[in-house]
């Protein structure tokens, strides 16, 4: 079942070239001659791409619709399941998205429709923000790119028993922090107000935080 589901999720980002071509197509058998066909493919385009937005919202919803919750679950369950085939599609998607809306607001709608609590003027310039319901960005907050904001994890056996398990924890950055390119915060990761991750890091580093 989760390669089925892995399988659909390969199908999204054919979306925003899907609506191109049947835009061409509706105005070539429209009569519309070449200069209108040049001039409306990009609202055609970026409407696919807000499409694409769309359906990969729905599909995060009909996924986990009561968002995620920290815990610890079996391994190759059902919350397993739907959370490999969640992480699919983020990372399926969020690159196109990034492409055209990194920095801007329309990027942390995105991030807040997925579940993330982000304050006013954080700006984050990363896909890497995985299970987005279970972080929450203060204001102010600079996140740099390719930072990794990871609040699941699998634990290993004897952790929570005998076996592996897939454990969620929240991941938390206070107000006008800084997090350097390509930091890392692990599940349970906490930086508090006004502090400055460097890059290439994580909280548990020694010297890392400023």
């Amino acid at each position: 079942f989760q390669y089925l589901l892995l399988v659909l999720v390969e199908t999204l980002p054919i979306l925003p070239w899907a609506g191109q071509y049947l835009g061409w197509v509706f105005l070539t058998r429209a009569g519309w001659n070449l200069g209108w066909l040049v001039l409306l493919w990009p609202p055609f385009f970026l409407a696919g791409i807000f499409l694409q937005i769309c359906v990969f919202l729905l599909f995060h919803r009909i996924l986990f619709p009561f968002g995620m919750s920290p815990g610890v679950h079996p391994l190759y369950g059902w919350v397993h399941c739907r959370w490999a085939t969640a992480r699919a599609l983020q990372s399926q998607n969020l690159g196109i998205i990034y492409t055209f809306f990194c920095k801007t607001s329309i990027f942390n709608c995105v991030y807040r429709c997925l579940g993330a609590k982000i304050g006013a003027g954080a700006r984050i310039d990363t896909v890497s923000i995985h299970e987005p319901g279970l972080v929450e960005i203060g204001e102010g907050t600079k996140i740099g790119r390719h930072v990794n904001a990871s609040p699941a994890m699998i634990a290993p056996a004897g952790m929570f028993g005998d076996a592996p398990v897939l454990m969620f924890s929240t991941v938390i950055i206070g107000s006008h922090c800084e997090v350097g390119h390509r930091a890392i915060l692990p599940a349970g990761g906490r930086l508090v107000d006004r502090t400055h991750l460097k890059p290439r890091s994580s909280p548990a580093h020694k010297n890392a935080v400023g």
